[in-house]
């Protein structure tokens, strides 16, 4: 399985935030991200905690466990035993810790419209974006930073407008009711 070592993780969004794990796991095909793309490596989880993986279409049986103290999964690949903590889970994605370390793997449901053939970047946003989860880097973050003061001075400019055009309409208001009363007291001076 293809990891990423992360140096920072900002936020750790819990899975029962999400959806419920077990079921979302089973219900999709995962793909492993590997920004490469030389080897191809797809997961099924079945109900009897059997675990399908093809990788570049061969394919192996191996087991898989949840736990669900610490929301960890357990994936037995003889002689081996790896343990992932669950980080977040959502339709289009799962990211897992290797236990103890500052690797992550992501598991990207083949069918996603969110994300698709994501890049490691669209990855990052989307987790960023959706699961609340930031690791993004120091240029990407000072991006997203430059984004929110370009639409807080957006606001602005449009509330300033917005402020502008009622106090038009007010001294519009008030200008029509100083002549209706001008009006009225000409009809009453005339009388």
């Amino acid at each position: 399985m293809k990891t990423y070592l992360i140096n920072t993780l900002n936020k750790i969004s819990t899975t029962g935030q999400h959806l419920d794990f077990i079921s979302t796991l089973k219900r999709y095909e995962w793909v492993v991200f590997n920004e490469d793309k030389t080897n191809v490596e797809k997961l099924l989880f079945f109900n009897d905690n059997r675990l399908l993986v093809s990788l570049n279409g061969k394919t192996f049986e191996s087991k898989w466990e949840f736990i669900k103290v610490g929301s960890s999964i357990l994936i037995n690949d003889e002689p081996s035993r790896y343990l992932f903590n669950v980080i977040a889970c959502t339709k289009d994605i799962i990211l897992l810790n290797i236990d103890s370390t500052d690797n992550y793997s992501f598991l990207v449901n083949s069918s996603s419209k969110s994300l698709g053939d994501p890049t490691f970047e669209d990855i990052q946003w989307y987790l960023f974006y959706e699961c609340d989860i930031d690791f993004l880097t120091p240029e990407q973050r000072k991006l997203y930073e430059e984004k929110l003061k370009i639409e807080k001075e957006e606001k602005e400019k449009k509330d300033k407008a917005e402020g502008e055009e009622l106090t038009k309409a007010i001294f519009a208001f008030l200008l029509f009711l100083t002549f209706i009363f001008i009006c009225i007291g000409v009809i009453n001076l005339a009388k």
